[in-house]
Parts: structure tokens; C-alpha cells; sequence
């Protein structure tokens, strides 16, 4: 008799799952303080790697109405490569 086959979920299972749990501190850390620009600019590139557009956005314009100096040339948050 053989054994029934191991459920291996595939890459971008994988990389959801990892996703999501590194979101998790992101969100408790902005229940204890919501001001913070780097947990809320964290959480917004994470729900972007999820394809969840709409919490992405929310989380990136808070993170700008926190720190406009964010979106003016030359920030370090800013990829080189654009």
C-alpha cells in the first residue's frame, strides 16, 4: 500500500503565507501607534506583494499624509531604478 501523497502548496502559496505573517507586526505595532511611517510603509509594500491593491493603497497614503518629504526625488524610500 502507498502512502497518500504530502500536500505541498506551490511558490506563491508559500509566498503569501510568509506575506501575510509578516504583516502581522506591522498591524499590531500601528494599533499601539498609528503615526508610524516606516511600520505603515512596510505593511503597504506587503499587501502589494499580496495583489491587494486597495489595502495597499490605504496604507501607502497614510504613510504619505505622514511623511510627505516621502514623495520628493531623492528620498531614500524611493527606488533608484525609477
Amino acid at each position: 500500500m502507498t502512502p497518500p501523497p504530502r500536500f505541498t502548496p506551490d511558490r506563491r502559496c508559500r509566498n503569501q503565507a510568509i506575506s501575510r505573517a509578516l504583516a502581522m507586526p506591522s498591524k499590531n505595532s500601528l494599533k499601539l501607534l498609528p503615526g508610524q511611517f516606516p511600520a505603515r510603509l512596510l505593511l503597504g509594500q506587503v499587501y502589494i506583494a499580496l495583489k491587494d491593491s486597495k489595502a495597499a493603497e490605504d496604507q501607502l497614503e497614510a504613510a504619505l499624509l505622514l511623511q510627505p518629504a516621502a514623495s520628493k526625488p531623492g528620498c531614500p524610500w524611493q527606488r533608484a531604478d525609477r
